[in-house]
C-alpha cells in the first residue's frame, strides 16, 4: 500500500510538474512576446521621437526666418521713418524758401510799379518842359 501511495504522489507530483512546466513554457513565450512588443514599441516611438524632432527642426529653421523677415521690415520700416524725415525738413525748406522768393517777387513788384510812375512823372514833366521851351521859342520869335 505504501508503495501505491507513493506511486500515486509520484504521478501527482510528475502531473504537477508537467502542469508547472507548460506554465513556465506559457509563460516563458508570453516573456518573449512582451520582449519583441517592446522592441516594436520602441521602434515605432523612436522613429515617431524622430519625426517630431526633425518637425521641431523645420519649425524652428522657419521661425528663425521669420524673425529675419520681421527684423528685415523693421530696419526697413526705421529707414523710411528717416528719410520721410527728411524729406519733410526737405519741403519745410523749399516751402520756406518759395515764400521767401514770393515776397521778394512782390517786392520787386511794387518798386517796379515805383519806378514806371516816377518814368511817367518824368515823361509829362519833359513834355511839359519841351512844351514850355516850344512857347518860349515861339515868344523869342513874336518878339523879334
Amino acid at each position: 500500500q505504501e508503495t501505491k501511495r507513493l506511486h500515486e504522489e509520484i504521478n501527482k507530483g510528475e502531473k504537477e510538474a508537467k502542469k508547472l512546466k507548460a506554465e513556465n513554457n506559457k509563460l516563458a513565450e508570453q516573456e518573449a512576446s512582451t520582449r519583441e512588443l517592446k522592441k516594436e514599441a520602441e521602434k515605432k516611438w523612436s522613429a515617431k521621437l524622430l519625426e517630431k524632432d526633425e518637425q521641431l527642426e523645420e519649425a524652428s529653421s522657419k521661425l528663425s526666418d521669420t524673425q529675419q523677415k520681421l527684423d528685415n521690415a523693421n530696419k526697413a520700416i526705421s529707414e523710411k521713418d528717416a528719410l520721410m524725415k527728411e524729406v519733410k525738413g526737405a519741403l519745410k525748406e523749399v516751402e520756406t524758401k518759395k515764400t521767401r522768393a514770393e515776397e521778394r517777387v512782390s517786392a520787386l513788384e511794387v518798386d517796379v510799379r515805383r519806378k514806371e510812375e516816377k518814368i511817367k512823372q518824368e515823361g509829362k514833366r519833359r513834355k511839359q518842359a519841351e512844351t514850355q521851351l516850344q512857347d518860349e521859342g515861339k515868344k523869342r520869335k513874336q518878339a523879334e
